[in-house]
């Protein structure tokens, strides 16, 4: 028995070659794209959980609050947390201490071989450790003492992309390192490197250095530097919230005396599998993930798998009719419903079968396109993974049940006599639309809210962009200075040599002007001071970053100035001046920015009044968050960039110019290694999550449209199927082929608008609940809701018309025939 099903299904599928192709295409279509996102979505969540006690681990962050008032959420908590917490909590069985050095100093790594030249680069992924690391974290060693507990003094572990990096295939073990700032560090280990979906990146793992002198108390009584990474592993089936009420008690042991000076701080514990799409606070290890865009991205994927099955099931039901008369004889012959019903199954399992197999090929083709659009590394594909094949055999199976189904019981319920017949119509119940119309209406209305998303989405993009920042950062190549940690003053070399490059590649004609500063427009800036008050109110405390800049800032990047004047080397006392920013002014309860101009800020603990001369209006980050109120001083600090204007925007200029921007630095800095970006590009990092999402989501909207085209054009066979002698019997008659076109196609549009006008309110709703995501809304328009549904609406009448235009062009003769 089971072989002749086989052998029906496999006669149906190649007597109906083009209705079996555009099932098996569209439903690959719909598996890729949901195998495919089920990969990043599965990627995403995947991160940190390769640790082997992963839901043990937590991190410590921290809230700091000045008289009852937040400032600021930080990834990070003080140096003495851990291990505190260790001594106070039994439910703490380990933690570990992390210092990202690289990202409060430029931090430059060297190697100097017996034989041949200095290799030395800028790293960014630079940790210095302490406690129990290797307690808490599951980093194998893949060179050196695998059972390594603890680093020892003036030791470093490197990973093995910077052992190849920096020693080739030389053995790394016991080479001295320089560390930039600290000095010689001997290489005692090399770990594997770490996964893509480690929140944690680490290149090298130093040993701790104590950062807090002992007149201060040393490390371990440092109670005001938040700027450390600590985690913890807690026993099993600890009770979070239970641990997390007894941190105000442990505050107040620890750090009551800041309460003197009105400062409070809150803990907090993150799951560390929690840490990559749900954290987004100052001072992360690298940039997260949007939990948001994964799960949005999921419950789409799905839409689509259901819209391609939909799409089966039409294309099945309109093919139905063609097999009338086999049906009506199997069953007169003795087939019984169940029989029939398994027929139609089988065949759905095959055609899935077929769509799984150009669905793994359509895969293997696209797999580049899909790492380079979602910036996955090659290798990290789940096709190895067990979840993956299991994904895929349930994708097969439950989409054979859900696209068969319908079709199998509906064909099976023919009657015998009007199946031979040819007689065979589906008609509606009462005034209500057909099972198959509801699934066009779905379809469509799909396909709405995707274009109508996309269009919103794209238009909030393009709003964040464009607007004025009020600051210059075209044609902006920012180098790196490389500066170290020193003191304030200290490194009085580096600030000739600076200057020395400054004046050495202006003369050139290709370059505008160049400023030196500590942050730039679109770098995190972590740097606070909560020397500023409300005027209204002495006792409120006001915490803004401060950035260091030089007198050139002006002349190079030309900020908009709203009130008061900029720094002059002119003006004696300006070196200890300050500028404020607008928002810094408005928190400050100024009602003019010219009522700032002029005001006196105590500083330091001698309480030196500092003078506020001027008001800046600009955006030092993107138009997703509100702008952070922000100082500007001169000469203080670490200048981590020198910006240089260039000329032209011709790429070969541009190129010769860098190549003579990098002599001059190598000249003066043979020490530093040569890195630079370019500032338009490096602010717009900061949408990339919403770019990668549009485009997602645009693809998504291609293929949505697609599918359901050829749902649409599945019932307007079904239809056309039905009416056949009727559009006969209308061409005798005299009727045209517009009036044919016109009766056939309007039913159809209706299915489309309706879809339509249902989609808008549901789209509109979820749009507005997505913009509150962002300080600075673009603002919904009529036309991005009619564009969308104009597009479908043309879009179905070309399917549709194609269709009747083939049944008007067909001579009536053969259609009435029989009669």
């Amino acid at each position: 028995m089971l072989k002749n099903y086989f052998k029906i299904a496999y006669r149906n599928l190649l007597k109906n070659k083009v209705f079996s192709l555009i099932n098996i295409v569209g439903l690959a279509l719909g598996m890729m794209s949901f195998l495919f996102i089920l990969q990043y979505v599965q990627f995403e969540l995947s991160y940190d959980d390769f640790h082997a006690n992963a839901t043990e681990i937590y991190r410590v962050r921290s809230d700091r609050y000045v008289d009852g008032v937040l400032q600021y959420e930080k990834a990070t908590a003080f140096i003495p947390t851990g291990k505190a917490m260790k001594e106070e909590f039994p439910d703490v069985l380990n933690y570990t201490t992390l210092w990202k050095i690289s990202a409060d100093a430029n931090i430059v790594v060297s190697f100097q071989p017996a034989k041949g030249q200095k290799k030395s680069f800028n790293e960014e992924r630079i940790f210095h450790a302490k406690g129990d690391f290797f307690k808490v974290f599951s980093f194998p060693i893949v060179l050196g003492d695998p059972t390594i507990a603890a680093l020892a003094p003036g030791t470093v572990l490197i990973s093995q992309s910077m052992a190849n990096k920096y020693f080739n295939e030389e053995q790394p073990l016991g080479e001295i390192l320089h560390h930039s700032i600290f000095g010689d560090y001997i290489v005692a280990g090399v770990f594997a490197d770490l996964p893509q979906n480690s929140h944690l990146q680490i290149d090298f793992l130093f040993a701790w250095e104590q950062v807090t002198s002992d007149r201060h108390g040393g490390d371990m009584n440092n109670w005001s530097w938040d700027g450390f990474f600590t985690y913890l592993t807690l026993s099993p089936n600890s009770d979070i919230l239970n641990l997390e009420s007894k941190f105000p008690a442990f505050i107040k042991k620890y750090m009551g005396n800041r309460r003197l000076h009105r400062v409070d701080t809150e803990f907090h514990l993150q799951p560390l599998t929690d840490i990559h799409l749900n954290s987004h606070f100052i001072g992360e290890a690298e940039i997260n993930g949007n939990g948001k865009v994964v799960y949005i991205l999921m419950i789409l994927a799905i839409f689509i798998m259901v819209i391609a099955w939909i799409n089966y099931i039409n294309l099945s039901t309109a093919r139905s009719f063609e097999r009338a008369k086999e049906i009506g004889i199997r069953k007169v012959i003795g087939s019984d419903r169940i029989e029939l019903v398994k027929q139609f199954l089988l065949e759905s399992f095959i055609v899935n079968v077929f769509a799984a197999v150009l669905t793994f090929t359509l895969m293997q083709i696209f797999v580049s396109f899909y790492h380079e659009f979602t910036g996955q590394i090659q290798g990290t594909s789940i096709l190895t993974k067990d979840t993956y094949w299991l994904s895929f055999l349930a994708l097969i199976l439950f989409g054979s049940l859900i696209s068969g189904l319908y079709p199998a019981i509906l064909v099976s319920s023919y009657r015998p006599i009007n199946a031979i017949k040819g007689k065979v119509t589906i008609k509606k119940r009462g005034n209500f639309l057909s099972l198959r119309q509801s699934f066009v209406i779905f379809q469509f209305a799909m396909s709405v809210m995707l274009i109508t998303a996309s269009i919103v989405i794209n238009k909030q993009i393009s709003f964040m962009k464009n607007q004025d920042l009020g600051i210059d950062i075209d044609q902006t190549l920012v180098i790196k200075t490389l500066e170290g940690g020193a003191p304030p003053g200290a490194d009085s070399i580096f600030v000739k040599k600076i200057e020395q490059f400054k004046s050495h590649i202006l003369p050139y004609t290709s370059i505008k002007g160049a400023t030196l500063s500590s942050g730039v427009p679109g770098y995190e800036n972590i740097s606070k001071t909560t020397s500023f008050r409300n005027v209204h109110n002495d006792e409120e405390v006001l915490t803004f970053n401060i950035t260091q800049i030089d007198y050139d800032f002006f002349a190079t990047f030309k900020p908009r100035i709203v009130a008061g004047r900029g720094f002059s080397k002119d003006v004696p006392g300006d070196e200890n001046a300050f500028m404020l920013n607008l928002e810094a002014v408005q928190m400050m309860g100024f009602d003019n920015p010219e009522d700032a101009i002029g005001w006196e800020i105590p500083q330091g603990r001698n309480g030196d009044k500092v003078k506020v001369i001027g008001v800046l209006d600009f955006r030092s980050n993107s138009f997703k968050v509100k702008n952070n109120p922000e100082v500007f001083r001169m000469n203080w600090g670490i200048k981590r960039f020198v910006s240089v204007k260039l000329v032209s925007t011709n790429v070969s200029d541009i190129s010769s110019t860098i190549q003579l921007i990098k002599k001059e630095w190598e000249t003066i800095f043979p020490e530093k290694p040569f890195e630079y970006f370019f500032l338009d590009k490096f602010f717009d990092e900061q949408y990339r999550t919403e770019n990668e999402f549009s485009k997602a989501l645009n693809l998504l909207t291609v293929l949505s449209i697609f599918i359901a085209c050829l749902g649409l054009y599945g019932l307007s066979l079904f239809s056309i199927q039905q009416k056949i002698k009727e559009i006969g019997i209308r061409k005798v008659l005299g009727a045209s082929m517009s009036g044919l076109i016109k009766m056939l196609s309007v039913h159809f549009l209706k299915l489309v608008l309706i879809g339509g006008v249902l989609a808008l309110p549901i789209v509109g709703f979820l749009l507005n609940i997505w913009l509150q995501n962002y300080a600075y809304q673009t603002e919904i328009k009529w036309w991005m809701f009619v564009i969308p549904i104009f597009a479908t609406v043309v879009i179905a009448f070309l399917v549709v018309s194609y269709q009747t235009m083939r049944a008007t062009l067909a001579n009536p003769v053969e259609s009435l025939r029989y009669e």
